[in-house]
């Protein structure tokens, strides 16, 4: 699971790490979309999830945040595991959420292989 090279863009290397976590990050994808049609607040249920899977959801909530496609974020841990987040409505959020990540992502596959 290499990452594409240092100097590729942020929004590269967001896309890289939903696409080598996707079934991690399955669940906050579909809420986020959902969101972004329906409202701008979600929240993902991690009660159930694995460590793995909290950390992945966190970093990718991070990440996104400090690119611009979140407005917010908060993961809050007691009495139950959910991720808040608030969706941004800009067209490059929007574009990135409903596919452009996958481009992104196929793009950087075929750079490595």
């Amino acid at each position: 699971m290499a990452l594409p090279s240092d100097e590729a863009e942020p929004m590269n290397r967001l896309a890289w790490f939903l696409g080598e976590r996707h079934a991690l990050l399955r669940s906050q994808l579909r809420k986020i979309r959902a969101a972004m049609n329906n409202g701008l607040r979600c929240s993902v249920d991690l009660a159930d999830a694995s460590a793995e899977e909290i950390s992945a959801n966190c970093q990718f909530a991070t990440s996104a945040r400090d690119l611009g496609l979140l407005e917010e974020f908060q993961y809050v841990r007691h009495p139950r595991r959910v991720l808040h987040l608030v969706c941004n409505r800009d067209p490059a959020a929007l574009n990135f959420f409903s596919g452009g990540w996958l481009e992104r992502y196929l793009e950087a596959v075929s750079y490595t292989h």
